[in-house]
């Protein structure tokens, strides 16, 4: 009687990003779409710790597995479409097994997966593989996607906190609102309060309880009040605003910032209830110089604002914690600044330098954090008036 022959598992090849780019690089000449598209799926393979349906469309699931370093890899969003783009292929590839025929170059262009989309896609996983594995993209690589633009990103689905995140996350957290005064009147200073921002977000993404607990919600002024980041971790809000300049115009929309900080904290807030999540009291940082104009277009409804955040800093409410830091010791010389800064109830600084003033604040968090639930926690920066 003859012996079977011995059946061996079969062995998965390690994913080498060394050997994909290479193979990426040969691919460029392939005579078919569909061909081109194959090689970047193996792309899957490197991420083939993401199986359920929910985690292989879920950006934050994508972003855990390919986090490596202590600062984000500023690309993450665009990789996320290249991401979008492979299973869109992979979809098509399973539907034309279950018809029982072969995936066509039409197919794919039916989908809208043309030559100019693949090279995207393509571009940002050599990149990152790239900056991974510490290799370099291959020229050919560089010179076939020079003149690719990159795709329009929806950073707000991706920033934004949702409950699966926070199922995943059981760390108390931190909620923090930045108001930034954007308006003309705060040109000179913006260029290093936006510095200030990056360093800060770095700062705190190399510290593992403020990196999972501190979530952050940035709102400028100027020419009206505007969400720039809508309480994200603070990975995501630097990616949405890293290299960012904030920008100076119009007045300052003091008291629309205000009601809209207010809103953002308690739809936040409704979130954390839902997920059944602890946190610290919230703290509001207000960078302004105090220049408001009032009329009938302009902080119309000013007064009764900044009454509603004073009632929700009484000890007895403790909704907020408020810090006001003004940002020249020039503001705090001119009476007429000083007595609508000295509106804003809580706590007020003079800070001796502006450029430090951001590694202050993730002291202070970290201090805050140490004494929850706090009452009343200054920040920890010299020039408290």
């Amino acid at each position: 009687m003859t012996t079977p022959p011995r059946k061996y598992p079969r062995q998965e090849m390690p994913f080498s990003a060394g050997v994909f780019l290479t193979e990426l690089k040969r691919n460029l000449t392939a005579p078919y779409l569909c061909q081109k598209y194959l090689v970047l799926n193996k792309f899957l393979y490197h991420i083939r710790s993401l199986r359920t349906e929910s985690d292989l469309k879920d950006f934050p699931a994508l972003n855990r597995h390919i986090r490596q370093k202590g600062i984000p890899y500023d690309r993450n969003e665009h990789l996320f479409t290249a991401f979008k783009t492979i299973l869109k292929f992979q979809a098509l590839k399973s539907l034309a097994k279950k018809e029982d025929r072969r995936l066509i170059d039409s197919d794919l262009l039916e989908a809208e997966l043309d030559e100019k989309t693949y090279l995207r896609a393509m571009r940002e996983v050599a990149r990152y593989l790239a900056w991974k594995e510490d290799l370099i993209v291959p020229d050919e690589i560089l010179e076939a996607t020079k003149d690719c633009e990159d795709d329009d990103i929806d950073l707000d689905e991706i920033a934004s906190v949702s409950l699966s995140d926070m199922a995943d996350n059981h760390s108390q957290r931190s909620p923090i609102v930045f108001i930034v005064d954007t308006s003309m009147a705060m040109r000179q200073y913006l260029d290093t309060v936006s510095d200030g921002f990056n360093e800060l977000f770095e700062l705190i993404n190399k510290t593992r309880e403020l990196r999972r607990g501190a979530e952050v919600c940035v709102i400028t002024t100027g020419g009206g009040a505007k969400v720039l980041v809508d309480f994200a971790d603070v990975e995501s809000a630097h990616r949405k605003i890293f290299g960012q300049k904030l920008e100076p115009y119009g007045p300052s929309h003091m008291g629309d910032a205000l009601t809209l900080a207010m809103d953002c904290l308690d739809k936040y807030r409704d979130k954390l209830r839902a997920a059944r999540q602890g946190s610290t009291v919230p703290w509001l940082i207000v960078f302004t110089g105090g220049r408001w104009l009032r009329n009938d277009k302009v902080n119309t409804h000013l007064d009764e604002q900044l009454d509603t955040l004073a009632r929700k800093c009484d000890p007895d409410v403790h909704d907020f914690e408020v810090h006001t830091i003004i940002p020249s010791p020039e503001i705090a010389k001119d009476e007429a600044l000083m007595e609508n800064i000295n509106r804003i109830p809580g706590w007020k600084y003079k800070p001796d330098d502006l450029n430090r003033i951001f590694s202050d604040i993730f002291r202070s968090i970290r201090i805050s954090r140490s004494e929850a639930p706090a009452n009343d926690v200054p920040l920890k920066i010299s020039g408290t008036l």
